[in-house]
């Protein structure tokens, strides 16, 4: 088997460049998941 390092590095997605200014994934809004439902129905 094998080990598994804990390094912190590894565990991170790699970024070159500058730093991230927002989160990669933004919440949607409730509205906006039913009018695409709804629209996948129809």
């Amino acid at each position: 088997l094998p080990q598994l390092n804990g390094y912190m590095e590894k565990s991170t997605p790699y970024e070159c460049g500058f730093d991230p200014v927002s989160p990669a994934r933004v919440p949607f809004s409730m509205k906006f998941f039913l009018v695409a439902i709804t629209f996948l129905l129809f």
